[in-house]
């Protein structure tokens, strides 16, 4: 199941999000799975467990504070549509990658230390461009070794649902693949 968000104004898109409280958990580990002003929480639960904005993520502060929360709380997604995001005029993603990238990295980088990953700088590329669906620059065989690191990591460390954390990683590589196919299957034609 999934729960829907929907943007308008620049960008129109739906963006889908996992009702499952398990798989919410392990696709933080790719990207924000919580729609931030739709997000009900008990103040006791954040100081119980010393959580709080981190000022130092500026426009990332939510997504660092549910990656953090995900070891100690538990939480979902409710499987019906709660927001709508204006994209402004004035958005460009063109200006907001280099610096969205490197607070996203340092997310990232803290939740593959929890796994016991002290990741590559080429692992980390790797691992966003898995994040966001696109994966030139890597061959078949990176792509599993490294999705074999993070599940091999997870055993030992036991932080997600393997067989969840199996699932996601699964999906991650059948699109690996199906892009690969696709972008193969354009040169022919």
């Amino acid at each position: 199941m999934w729960n829907l968000g929907k943007t308008f104004g620049k960008l129109k898109e739906y963006w889908r999000f996992p009702v499952d409280s398990d798989e919410a958990k392990v696709r933080l580990i790719y990207n924000n799975v919580l729609a931030h002003p739709s997000v009900i929480i008990r103040k006791s639960s954040l100081i119980k467990n010393k959580l709080l904005y981190n000022p130092q993520f500026r426009k990332f502060q939510d997504y660092d504070l549910w990656s953090r929360a995900a070891s100690c709380l538990h939480f979902s997604n409710m499987d019906e549509f709660l927001v709508n995001y204006r994209v402004h005029e004035e958005f460009s993603i063109e200006k907001q990658n280099i610096s969205s990238y490197l607070l996203w990295k340092k997310i990232i980088s803290y939740q593959l230390r929890e796994l016991g990953i002290k990741a590559t700088k080429r692992e980390l590329l790797l691992h966003a461009l898995l994040s966001n669906e696109n994966k030139k620059g890597f061959n078949d065989k990176e792509v599993i070794e490294w999705l074999i690191k993070l599940y091999k990591a997870n055993r030992l460390k036991r932080k997600f649902n393997n067989c969840v954390l199996l699932k996601v990683i699964v999906k991650k590589y059948l699109i690996f693949t199906s892009n690969k196919f696709s972008n193969r299957l354009n040169k022919l034609i």
